[in-house]
């Protein structure tokens, strides 16, 4: 009697999804407050054993992407350009390669940010668009993989824009031919203590999030 009042009760706050194929789950609604996770794997280019990985993919034109790396005790971070084929996928090649020393400290802060994004990546019931941008991250964690996350064109004031804004600020950065460091790193800092007032503020359970309400067809 235990066990079936126990699995009632949790029935009563589980996502029903539609079982006839019959209806769209996404909902536009919903918040859209963290990134999505997208698995663990290896990647298929060097850096293998990077800190942090940031790809900005657009519909219709190159990709950017840059890897922060510890490289004989030395932190680099490189960018470069993805072109796309005739059939508009990304190629392998990459192009235009430019690399930068970074201080530890700006490391240290761009992998904190990463991480702690990365791990509280999770589901949602928004659903993604055919035009726009995606932005991908991952990261390396010893004795836990490559984990790795992504959002696609974030225009709430949440923390997956917040992230874009993280790695955009880095590529242009990286790119750079007049560079402030302790700017950069302000901003980064200043979006990790957002995102960890979020967290804080909104866990899991409080999270306006509709992935695990029970809908009902109106």
């Amino acid at each position: 009697m235990l066990l079936l009042t126990s699995m009632t009760a949790l029935s009563a706050f589980a996502y029903e999804p539609d079982v006839t194929q019959g209806r769209m789950e996404f909902d536009q609604s919903a918040a859209e407050d963290s990134l999505v996770p997208t698995g663990s794997r290896k990647p298929e280019g060097p850096p293998l054993y990077y800190l942090a990985k940031f790809g900005r993919y657009p519909s219709f034109s190159d990709a950017f992407e840059w890897a922060i790396s510890l490289e004989k005790g030395k932190y680099v971070l490189r960018s470069w350009r993805l072109e796309r084929d005739e059939k508009g996928v990304y190629r392998p090649r990459r192009a235009e390669t430019i690399g930068i020393e970074l201080s530890r400290e700006l490391a240290q802060a761009a992998y904190t940010l990463w991480s702690n994004a990365i791990l509280d990546a999770r589901y949602s019931r928004a659903g993604f668009g055919l035009d726009g941008t995606s932005y991908g991250f991952s990261t390396w964690l010893r004795g836990i993989g490559f984990p790795s996350a992504m959002t696609w064109s974030p225009s709430k004031d949440l923390p997956p824009r917040w992230m874009v804004e993280a790695g955009e600020a880095l590529l242009t950065y990286g790119r750079a031919k007049e560079r402030d460091s302790a700017a950069i790193l302000a901003k980064l800092q200043a979006i990790s203590n957002r995102s960890s007032a979020y967290r804080q503020r909104s866990g899991p359970q409080n999270r306006p999030n509709k992935s695990l309400e029970r809908t009902r067809d109106k």
